[in-house]
């Protein structure tokens, strides 16, 4: 008995018993009201017209349904329960009675029709985003020009301050393989804190015809699809760019087009897109060491 009194354990359960002790006295839970109270029982569910069992063999509750009238082929029936509990009110037909004719439930989206051709102003109100950052890219080259070699690499950290998201660091790296003239392929790297990593792989497909004639034309096209899988989000987009030059003593003309298709964020409620208006600024500098060599 002594060492029960004199333990550790038990003081600590002793406490936590008191405290709890205290609590319910002071402060109970039910004077919260956390739970949503008794409810009429027409709002609970339909009772069928149809009734079986008049009295449950189990605890011996009498149910009867009297038929009222028919509204278009929807039945409205008085049904009455016997097994009424403690909290349970009457309802507007009397106490263990319910005549329950069904309710309309209705779930929107966007906008509801009763809007159709209304004038809907949004008023939003936002600080500004601001976004500060510097990135740095390394191409190492091999005694001046990576022409003779197939193989390319390239890495480069990416720093940003964003007032809503703080700070952040994207580091990147890239790869890229020469299988021809025409043709090479390649791989873009990046990791983020915010969104992931981030793996782009990507094909280049490019052809130059020769000069012909003497005004020397020369006719160029590209095409590089590629696509983003995010470690988070999946499969994310595919992008593809092409390009045509076309080249003679007169000059040279270069058209390009571009298209991507995002896989992400796909949903089926209509939304209101905010009007924002964005102000940016890009400064970039390209600096290098040389060491003479030859191979």
């Amino acid at each position: 008995m002594k060492q029960i009194r004199t333990s550790k354990f038990s003081k600590l359960i002793a406490y936590y018993l008191a405290i709890m002790m205290f609590l319910q006295v002071t402060q109970p839970v039910r004077m919260y009201a956390l739970t949503s109270g008794p409810t009429q029982p027409e709002f609970n569910a339909f009772t069928p017209i149809g009734t079986s069992d008049m009295v449950d063999l189990a605890s011996g509750d009498f149910n009867y349904n009297i038929p009222i009238m028919d509204v278009g082929g929807y039945p409205i029936n008085l049904a009455y329960n016997s097994g009424v509990s403690m909290d349970q009110e009457a309802s507007w037909v009397g106490l263990g009675w319910n005549l329950n004719i069904g309710q309309i439930n209705r779930d929107v989206r966007g906008l509801p029709d009763d809007f159709k051709g209304d004038l809907m102003t949004y008023e939003n109100n936002m600080r500004d985003n601001l976004t500060v950052g510097s990135s740095f890219y390394i191409n190492p080259q091999i005694i001046g020009s990576l022409d003779n070699i197939p193989i390319s690499l390239g890495g480069g950290l990416n720093m940003q301050f964003n007032n809503y998201k703080g700070y952040s660091a994207v580091p990147s790296y890239g790869l890229s393989f020469r299988l021809s003239d025409q043709v090479s392929v390649g791989m873009q790297l990046s990791s983020s804190n915010e969104s992931g990593a981030t793996l782009t792989p990507n094909v280049s497909l490019s052809y130059f015809s020769k000069e012909t004639g003497d005004l020397s034309n020369s006719f160029g096209f590209s095409l590089s699809p590629s696509i983003s899988y995010n470690s988070r989000e999946g499969l994310s987009s595919f992008n593809i760019n092409s390009g045509i030059t076309y080249k003679n003593d007169f000059g040279k003309k270069d058209k390009s087009i571009g298209g991507s298709i995002s896989f992400l964020n796909n949903t089926f409620t209509p939304s209101k897109r905010v009007g924002l208006k964005n102000n940016g600024a890009t400064f970039s500098y390209s600096g290098g060491v040389d060491i003479w060599g030859f191979i």
